[in-house]
């Protein structure tokens, strides 16, 4: 572990030289899996995501919850982190028409913000920030969709939490946020 003997390790976390290698095989087993279906930030795949979160975007600030529908995969999944200090889903929601109909009422909200598109972790996410959301509503939010074997939307990813999302983009065009839509669908 980190370039240290198991004996080196044992002793540095107060563990049998035993425990240390059952530790590491159940991490290695855990993250195989995960390095198994991670995706990795090429340029195809930076593009082609670039391109679905601006259609996922677009539709949600337009309230077309039938585009939504047809953009997203069966079995999509939307996780926040709000930390239960701001508006979130404290469990994952799952479903197409569930994910559509929350995407396009979160962008239905009044609240006056400005939007940026910038990578972040390799993936090109949505940068929004809000100078004075009123309630739970986070200052700040990143959100970034993962593409499915379908070539829609297989997950959304949104954080919330301010602490959590410090770099703002730097150098990019910071645009208003479109009013509020009604609902399509």
């Amino acid at each position: 572990v980190m370039e240290l003997s198991a004996e080196e390790t044992s002793a540095a976390l107060g563990i049998t030289g035993g425990n240390v290698h059952v530790a590491l095989h159940r991490a290695r087993a855990a993250l195989s899996s995960y390095d198994r279906s991670r995706l990795r930030p090429t340029p195809e795949v930076q593009a082609a995501t670039r391109a679905l979160l601006e259609r996922f975007a677009m539709l949600a600030a337009s309230g077309d919850v039938a585009g939504l529908t047809a953009l997203l995969e069966p079995g999509v999944t939307a996780v926040s982190d709000g930390a239960g200090r701001y508006a979130s889903s404290p469990q994952p929601i799952s479903g197409v028409e569930r994910v559509a109909l929350l995407y396009a009422r979160l962008a239905m909200r009044p609240i006056a913000g400005e939007f940026a598109l910038r990578m972040t972790n390799g993936l090109p996410s949505l940068w929004v920030r809000h100078a004075a959301p009123p309630g739970k509503n986070s200052p700040r939010t990143v959100t970034q969709v993962v593409p499915g074997a379908m070539g829609g939307v297989a997950r959304v990813w949104a954080v919330v939490v301010p602490e959590k999302v410090v770099a703002e983009p730097v150098g990019v065009a910071w645009l208003p946020l479109p009013t509020a839509p009604r609902l399509t669908s």
